[in-house]
């Protein structure tokens, strides 16, 4: 059970924030250890040879999606495989989820927590399923309790019980679409003139929800080269680049910031 805490104090204090929600876990980015895991968010249990992105075979939610495995880190057995996430929520409207319980043992289950983000991580809001489901249904987890606005985080996890001898059951659990969030996700006064909208999209993007006109922009691929230098632009159109993610480089009123997107989904 101390080893469960542990870890879920540690990944909630350093879960990172960005300007802009991961949501469909559409976005990817590559970890220390060389494996891929949805931009923003912590998770204890991804390896090269178990990714936790997965290909989603449901259009309505993207390309890609989250699957967590009961196979954390603990001398105890199979702990819960977990994700993290903290997020700046403007409002107390229920959190939804689209999960798919893929495998499950006697003991396992699907779980989803959202904290508030305090030094006692308060429970807002929980739900959890032992049932395997043939695809994916909506779960909602109501957190009227929220004062908004305020940082709260979510947790995903494939769980697993401790008893006397360690943990039991296991779970393979994918969660897809999570929404309701009506935020960025920086903290309190953070700027959104940053923000890029759509994300994913087919081509054009606006910054700040189309209201804002950024003093620089420059587009470069993964690998740092520069595609596209803009000045004074308030859209901005990569329909004539292949399908994949980009970096654009802002200059925006004395700040700088570097913002992923992904084109052509």
């Amino acid at each position: 059970m101390k080893t469960n805490l542990l870890f879920l104090v540690i990944f909630l204090t350093c879960s990172t924030t960005h300007a802009q929600i991961s949501e469909n876990f559409e976005l990817w980015v590559t970890g220390p250890f060389g494996f891929h895991i949805p931009d923003g968010w912590t998770v204890n249990n991804a390896e090269p040879t178990r990714p936790v992105s997965v290909r989603n075979e449901d259009p309505y939610s993207g390309t890609y999606a989250l699957q967590l495995f009961s196979e954390g880190p603990s001398f105890e057995g199979r702990a819960p495989g977990r994700a993290f996430r903290k997020f700046y929520a403007t409002t107390n409207d229920p959190i939804s989820v689209y999960v798919r319980v893929d495998s499950l043992l006697p003991g396992g289950s699907a779980e989803i927590v959202v904290y508030l983000n305090n030094s006692s991580l308060t429970t807002l809001g929980t739900w959890s399923s032992t049932t395997v489901t043939s695809g994916y249904v909506n779960a909602q987890v109501a957190i009227p309790n929220f004062s908004a606005p305020d940082t709260l985080s979510i947790s995903l996890v494939a769980k697993t019980t401790l008893g006397p001898l360690g943990y039991d059951g296991y779970a393979v659990v994918t969660f897809d679409a999570l929404g309701q969030i009506t935020t960025s996700t920086g903290e309190p006064g953070a700027n959104d003139d940053f923000s890029l909208s759509p994300n994913p999209t087919t081509g054009l993007f606006t910054f700040g929800n189309g209201q804002t006109t950024v003093d620089q922009a420059v587009v470069t691929d993964l690998q740092g080269r520069t595609l596209h230098t803009f000045s004074n632009v308030r859209e901005i159109n990569l329909i004539n680049e292949p399908p994949g993610m980009y970096l654009v480089h802002l200059q925006h009123q004395g700040q700088y910031h570097t913002k992923k997107i992904v084109v052509g989904f």
